[in-house]
């Protein structure tokens, strides 16, 4: 593409990553993108933020670039659809080499392993004696590295049953026609204490 590092625009957002880690761009540049097979092709401007790192991908596409093309993925059949002047465009994926990209996507990942291990103040664990089971290690630096598991960082870990409690007032409401009780606001004022009464005793078989 004949494409220097002097044609790069300055970028100042680093990229991150699933686990936290960054990565500051070279720079980005604006390019025009045939997406399609002739005749049925769709051409739009892309802004592409340049990085210089191990990668099983050439170029990774996201959503704003999808939107220009108004295209519809389709992840069963690995293709995209998109409206062009000639018609519907549309691109295919291939099994193979999807495999191929994820497996080396995998032997990159496996080359920048490094232990998951959340460091904590010494001072922050208190009086609590470190028992020597090999989960738990003490560092002369002070601090003390505490393996984690993924369930223990799972967000939607629910210690007991949450339920909601009304926030104002309730009384018993007795209803003469059928002998039901149903719990209203103590603090509704006339009309509405009237309506609402009057709505539930036309409604009791859905209330009770």
């Amino acid at each position: 593409m004949r494409l220097n590092e002097s044609d790069l625009k300055p970028a100042i957002t680093p990229l991150y990553g699933f686990t936290g880690n960054s990565i500051m761009p070279m720079g980005m540049i604006e390019l025009m993108v045939n997406v399609g097979t002739y005749p049925r092709v769709s051409m739009v401007m892309t802004q592409f933020l340049v990085i210089d790192c191990p990668s099983a991908f050439n170029v990774v596409l996201g959503r704003p670039t999808l939107r220009e093309l108004r295209a519809v993925t389709s992840i069963y059949y690995l293709a995209i659809k998109f409206p062009t002047q000639q018609g519907v465009g549309e691109v295919r994926g291939n099994q193979y080499d999807a495999r191929t990209c994820y497996n080396n996507s995998l032997k990159f990942a496996a080359k920048d392993a490094t232990p998951r291990t959340m460091m904590v103040p010494r001072e922050a664990l208190g009086e609590t004696s470190l028992e020597a089971s090999g989960e738990t290690s003490v560092k002369a630096s002070g601090e003390t590295s505490i393996e984690t598991t993924s369930e223990d960082l799972d967000p939607r870990e629910i210690d007991g049953e949450v339920k909601t409690e009304p926030i104002e007032d309730l009384e018993d409401f007795l209803f003469s026609r059928s002998s039901k009780i149903l719990k209203i606001g103590a603090r509704l004022q006339e009309p509405v204490r009237a309506l609402l009464v009057a709505f539930l005793e036309s409604n009791l078989d859905v209330f009770t």
